[in-house]
């Protein structure tokens, strides 16, 4: 008599999708990723909104309050061809040229007069539209959602923002990371490497192209013209063409050029047209004192972005006497380490 055979069990097919947890498949859902961005620019509102009752200080009185220019939408063209600040004993100017900053001082006047409410409510808003361009920007260098949401509110609720966005005078930094961080985000859409294949759109594509890579441009003149910091965009291109597009040194210098160029204008411009000069005072506080200086400072900073304490809005930074001071190796070591 012959055995009857079992049924075979019929095997599941092996998975084809990666399991993902509940967190992760928020971040990427496509509804989750606008919420995120959404609360994170709420929460960087929230977090300074306090700030919105404070009142005129140290520099904002004399920026504001004692600049008849600032008080007229009429005379915006001076300050472009004027220093940032404005001596009541002399004409000698500060060595400070962000024609942007006093342009949104004097909307602000136009608008609100003599209140504080309103420059401080202004100083928020852009404190919360930094934080959502930071997490747009990293998810554009390629980083998860998850991680550029989490890195976005980090930055939304840093206690380091805090004297940029309660001090008014501080608006400075915070037009020129909005135009800085513009600027890049224009420059990776414009440079992106895009598929081949399907309908030939190259001509379109290349006109597109070139539209956005020259705003981005522009925004980079409008950062330049709000803080000369934001000269720190020419590093960013080459560090992102190196690290994250895995460019050549050359290739990487090359496509930093023309935001390159504009710095050059903006110093031709600036120091042989209108003649600001640049801040500085003898001894100590030279271009070579400042120079070997910006180690020790970006280490200083570091410390502070990492261990939060001793904030203050007029901190002293030590200058470094010259390449032999053990703060200048230290600091070197340190970065050559973090490097």
């Amino acid at each position: 008599m012959a055995r009857k055979r079992k049924p075979k069990r019929r095997r599941r097919p092996p998975r084809t999708e990666e399991t993902r947890s509940p967190t992760r498949a928020l971040f990427e859902s496509r509804w989750g990723w606008p919420c995120g961005i959404r609360r994170v620019t709420l929460i960087a509102g929230a977090v300074f909104a306090n700030s919105v009752h404070g009142d005129f200080v140290w520099d904002d009185r004399m920026l504001i309050l004692k600049d008849p220019a600032v008080q007229s939408l009429s005379n915006v063209d001076r300050f472009f061809t004027e220093d940032f600040f404005v001596r009541q004993e002399n004409e000698l100017g500060y060595g400070y040229y962000r024609p942007i900053v006093k342009t949104s001082y004097a909307l602000d006047y136009a608008f609100w007069g003599r209140n504080p409410f309103g420059y401080h409510l202004t100083n928020v808003f852009l404190h919360a539209c930094c934080a959502m361009l930071v997490v747009l920007l990293l998810g554009q260098l390629g980083l998860s959602r998850g991680a550029s949401l989490v890195a976005g509110l980090i930055f939304a609720v840093h206690p380091i923002h805090t004297e940029n966005v309660a001090w008014i005078a501080g608006r400075t930094d915070l037009l020129a990371f909005l135009f800085t961080c513009l600027s890049l985000m224009l420059y990776l859409a414009a440079t992106q490497t895009r598929p081949s294949g399907g309908t030939d759109h190259r001509v379109s594509d290349a006109t597109w192209r070139a539209v956005v890579f020259v705003l981005s441009l522009a925004c980079f003149a409008l950062a330049m013209l709000a803080k000369e910091m934001s000269v720190v965009l020419v590093p960013w291109i080459i560090c992102v063409e190196l690290f994250v597009r895995r460019k050549g040194i050359v290739p990487s210098a090359l496509a930093a050029t023309p935001h390159g160029l504009i710095v050059v204008g903006y110093l031709l411009v600036r120091m042989l047209v209108i003649r600001v000069p640049m801040p500085g005072q003898p001894g100590v506080h030279s271009v070579a004192g400042a120079a070997v200086s910006a180690g020790q400072l970006v280490a200083r900073y570091l410390g502070w972005m990492t261990g939060v304490r001793e904030l203050n809005a007029y901190v002293q930074n030590p200058y470094v006497t010259g390449i032999s001071d053990p703060r200048f190796l230290g600091a070197a070591a340190l970065l050559a380490a973090l490097a």
